[in-house]
């Protein structure tokens, strides 16, 4: 019997004030708020402190267990399946003439780490991530759009997947 979750996971009820800020110099700056990335996606969610989970890496996290957040990786389970159903979802109507093995190739390919890195650095989702002070140097001298610099971007959004219209995932992986 296929029970239907209606409620989140209870690390994900009773999350801090998403816009509350720290001010230690590890959150991204001002202009790099939850409303700038959710205009820039073109989606509003909900509840904006799931964008600031998916947001926050395990090193800030880990940084700052009194802050509340929990880390991003709490989604990765859900996030990988509920981006590959999209994909899937994309691939299939967009394409109901192509064979299963073809099908899957293609959502494939959709899903690979290539492809997300490419719609991450062009949405400059490094600029949005909460991650540990020693990151933080690292990635300002490191990001760099010529580098495959983004294995932790935790938001990506499947925009126009082969003329579908815009949805948004919450990936972890």
């Amino acid at each position: 019997m296929l029970r239907v979750v209606t409620r989140l996971p209870k690390v994900l009820r009773g999350l801090p004030e998403p816009a509350l800020r720290l001010g230690d110099g590890t959150e991204p700056a001002a202009e790099y708020d939850l409303e700038a990335l959710q205009a820039a996606i073109g989606y509003t969610f909900a509840d904006p402190g799931l964008l600031r989970v998916a947001l926050t890496l395990g090193s800030w996290a880990n940084e700052h267990t009194d802050a509340g957040w929990p880390s991003n990786a709490c989604l990765e389970f859900f996030g990988d399946a509920v981006l590959d159903l999209v994909a899937a979802d994309a691939v299939w109507r967009r394409f109901p003439e192509l064979a299963e093995g073809e099908l899957t190739r293609l959502r494939a390919s959709l899903v690979a780490e290539a492809s997300l890195v490419k719609v991450a650095r062009a949405l400059g989702l490094g600029q949005f991530l909460y991650m540990e002070k020693s990151r933080l140097v690292a990635l300002s001298y490191l990001f760099n759009p010529q580098l495959d610099l983004v294995d932790e971007m935790c938001v990506i959004p499947a925009l126009e997947i082969m003329n579908c219209k815009p949805r948004f995932i919450l990936f972890c992986g």
